[in-house]
């Protein structure tokens, strides 16, 4: 490329590196700046940009890249010889000018808006065109890009293929999906069309990318189970790993994950579409997660720029676990989709054990054709229902249990308390200590707060009062 010289070289022969030059040169070869927010006073992203795409980049990976592309001889050799080009490369490191903040931030602002989706419409970018799902129609146009960028992440390196809606009904990804979100019925497994439309609509859910921010909301996943131990391997990951093979997913380990480590999310990108807080254990605390589910993300990595991606921005969040994640009230129940999965695959019996391979590792182009299609249909079912939640007995259940303990859901569950009844705590906590055979795992003050779990699960009104020295309860 021909391009006005950004160095110098001063009597001495020594290299001089024009720092105003060097951001027009930096410009030229496709790198820009981009603010998540209109305020310009915080940190931006740094991107490289060719024709319409783009994708986040590093200030050390713009120093070694446009140390590449000097080397290999990007500035034509009559702007800068190659007897010279050394010395000017050598400058470039010795003087760490192109990951100074200064140059950096002279970087121009990214000149077109990045394409997302919208409230009603889904765009997914394939080999061979750009397809839009509504409520309505799923229709594919060779159309270019024109209005703006996209992120290198959203491409998808597949031709998209329709195919009639009655061939999807026994494709492997469709039999996976009804296997998950069936149920057991007098001992075996049967398709629950009601819970397959509950998972299609949070496929689609996460699939479209707008957030709308009155009804900020992550998923939960979780294990179909009463008991009191862990199950894992019903198939969790696997539905996550679908998810990635359309939008970027960025996974983070749930057991190790430290909220209170600025660096946690640092690899986070700014494409990064949704995260996956995978196999969170039993004591996670989901109210840490309020502000990122309904605020937006700050990410920060060593020797990187610190920046905020505010909520419309920001990915949406899934998080796995074997367990209930505890919680109650309207602020949990605000922010959060909780969805079983079947324990039709488990540790003994897997999706390889069924099919005989391994899920999208060893797919045919068919198997490919029939998983984009479905999920297509996943994203066109969401933006035309919404997300569908079936009621579950079993999960209601389960949060009872999880914030009080089996021991007390035993207990209460076998007597008849009846509405509109004074009931003594000082009489409960007694006949509860003698069910637990005088070793209750809470003192008698503590009995109210799993007395009010009980009729928040029950759909009660919760009453606490005396008479004289004496406490009571009252259900209605």
């Amino acid at each position: 490329m021909n391009c006005e010289p950004f160095w110098k070289f001063n009597s001495k022969g020594a290299a001089l590196i024009d720092e105003g030059k060097l951001v027009k040169f930096l410009s030229d070869i496709g790198y820009a700046s981009y603010y998540h927010t209109a305020n310009l006073t915080v940190e931006p992203t740094y991107i490289f940009k060719e024709k319409w795409i783009i994708e986040p980049i590093i200030p050390i990976r713009i120093h070694t890249e446009t140390i590449n592309a000097i080397e290999k001889g990007i500035i034509d050799e009559q702007v800068l010889p190659i007897e010279l080009r050394q010395d000017v490369i050598a400058k470039l490191i010795s003087s760490k000018t192109l990951t100074k903040k200064e140059v950096l931030a002279s970087l121009p602002v990214l000149d077109k808006p990045i394409i997302t989706d919208m409230v009603n419409i889904g765009r997914f970018f394939y080999n061979n065109g750009i397809l839009t799902v509504t409520g309505d129609i799923i229709s594919l146009t060779d159309s270019g890009i024109t209005d703006g960028y996209v992120w290198r992440s959203r491409l998808i390196n597949r031709m998209f293929t329709p195919c009639p809606l009655e061939e999807l009904d026994n494709a492997e990804y469709t039999r996976f999906l009804k296997n998950i979100s069936g149920s057991k019925v007098e001992g075996r497994f049967q398709h629950n069309p009601d819970r397959f439309k509950s998972l299609m609509s949070l496929i689609g859910y996460m699939l479209h990318s707008y957030k709308d921010c009155s009804n900020p909301r992550s998923l939960i996943l979780m294990d179909a189970s009463l008991s009191d131990e862990p199950c894992g391997r019903t198939g969790k990951g696997l539905l996550v790993k679908g998810l990635d093979k359309l939008h970027k997913v960025s996974i983070q380990d749930g057991k190790t994950f430290d909220t209170k480590n600025r660096f946690r999310f640092s690899d986070v990108d700014a494409d990064v579409d949704i995260v996956h807080i995978d196999d969170v254990p039993n004591d996670f605390n989901f109210e840490l997660f309020f502000s990122l589910i309904t605020e937006g993300i700050t990410i920060e990595a060593k020797y990187a720029n610190k920046y905020f991606i505010p909520f419309e921005k920001s990915p949406k969040i899934v998080i796995s676990t074997n367990y209930t994640v505890k919680g109650n009230g309207s602020s949990h129940e605000a922010r959060k989709y909780e969805y079983e999965l079947s324990n039709y695959y488990s540790e003994k019996f897997t999706p390889r054990d069924e099919f005989g391979h391994l899920l999208f590792t060893d797919w045919s182009t068919t198997d490919w054709m029939h998983f984009d299609n479905l999920a297509m249909q996943c994203v066109k079912y969401y933006l035309k229902n919404g997300v569908y939640i079936p009621a579950s007995k079993d999960v209601d259940y389960k949060k009872f249990v999880s914030s009080t303990s089996r021991d007390f859901a035993e207990w209460i569950e076998s007597k008849t308390l009846e509405i509109n009844t004074r009931y003594f705590k000082s009489e409960l906590y007694a006949d509860y200590s003698q069910f637990c055979e005088g070793q209750p795992e809470i003192k008698n003050n503590e009995m109210n707060k799993y007395l009010r779990s009980y009729a928040q699960y029950k759909g009660l009104k919760f009453k606490d009062d005396h008479i004289g020295n004496r406490r009571y309860v009252e259900f209605s």
